[in-house]
């Protein structure tokens, strides 16, 4: 199990300073037998600095979650905002939606869609819907172990050129080692590759 999972780590590694942007695409694991029919989290962070230069930083972050028979619903949301001296340097907006229906034993489908507009990016606004299979690979008191992946279709609008609209094949890992209590370590990465021959159309 060692070599397991250090071959994991590995296997991330290039991905781990890009999870933040990839959370939205990975699916709510099972819930457990005492799970809530309806949770959610929010997150709010301002800062102001003044002096000789004058900055401030506007982060927003909410995630919906709700059960109903062997479906599994979450929505999520972001904003991400970042002026200095009366200039912004970055500004962000984020919606998804992402559903997992339990199958009988460790498989599951899942889908999700999300829109992504992004004002200092090489595109303004990003959309994609992805649907497939997923399979619970390890499920104990200390490690936990999922992947999925399936067809998708993704819609680039892009300021100085058309607008490109592609099929797209999409994979993901899930891994977390710890005990349930106290988590040890946790990576998600995923993997999703558009098709560039032939595209759907511009």
């Amino acid at each position: 199990m060692a070599i397991v999972r250090w071959i994991l780590l590995l296997a991330c590694w290039p991905l781990w300073l890009a999870a933040a942007y990839a959370n939205p695409f990975y699916g709510p694991p099972p819930p457990p037998d005492d799970a809530p029919v309806f949770s959610g989290d929010a997150e709010l962070g301002f800062t102001h600095l003044s002096g000789n230069t004058n900055s401030q930083t506007l982060i927003g972050k909410t995630l919906l979650t709700w059960l109903t028979g062997n479906f599994t619903y979450s929505l999520r949301g972001e904003v991400r905002n970042v002026t200095k001296d009366d200039e912004t340097s970055a500004e962000q907006y984020l919606v998804s939606g992402r559903e997992r229906y339990e199958l009988d034993g460790p498989h599951y489908l899942f889908g999700f869609a999300r829109w992504e507009k992004d004002r200092f990016a090489g595109y303004d606004q990003q959309l994609s819907a992805i649907g497939g299979y997923g399979r619970q690979i390890l499920e104990n008191d200390t490690h936990t172990l999922s992947l999925e992946a399936g067809p998708g279709y993704r819609h680039d609008r892009l300021r100085e050129y058309d607008d490109e609209r592609l099929m797209v094949t999409y994979t993901a890992l899930d891994y977390r080692w710890g005990f349930r209590t106290t988590p040890i370590f946790s990576r998600k990465c995923r993997w999703s590759i558009p098709t560039k021959t032939p595209p759907l159309g511009r």
